[in-house]
């Protein structure tokens, strides 16, 4: 790639010359600033992974009474994300659900710094 070039791609990307007009020193800025940007896109996803790990965490790794549990099956809530998005009214309309599971579940839910849904 030709200086030129280098110089039009650094001023593309970064909306501002270069510091150095030396063609070795271009090419040095250039790689530095597209390591810098890989970084963060790298950190970026890796931050997006571990979130979609949290949401994926099943409903079967809470620690929750069997019958709750069973009720939650029933409703074939799987994730916990799929229970979060209940409100504690439609929670209490599962058969066999009552306050007491309920209470459970938001307690549950309280550890893991997550709650259900508001109206």
């Amino acid at each position: 790639m030709n200086e030129e070039r280098l110089w039009q791609l650094f001023t593309m990307m970064h909306g501002q010359a270069p510091a150095s007009t030396g063609g070795v020193h271009l090419r040095v800025q250039l790689a530095y600033k597209m390591l810098q940007e890989y970084e963060r896109e790298v950190a970026f996803l890796k931050a997006k992974e571990e979130t979609q790990a949290e949401i994926d965490v099943m409903v079967d790794d809470l620690d929750l009474p069997c019958r709750v549990l069973n009720c939650l099956r029933f409703e074939d809530v799987r994730t916990i994300d799929q229970l979060c998005s209940m409100t504690e009214n439609r929670v209490l309309r599962i058969p066999n659900m009552g306050r007491k599971g309920l209470a459970y579940i938001k307690d549950e839910l309280h550890r893991h710094g997550r709650e259900l849904a508001k109206k």
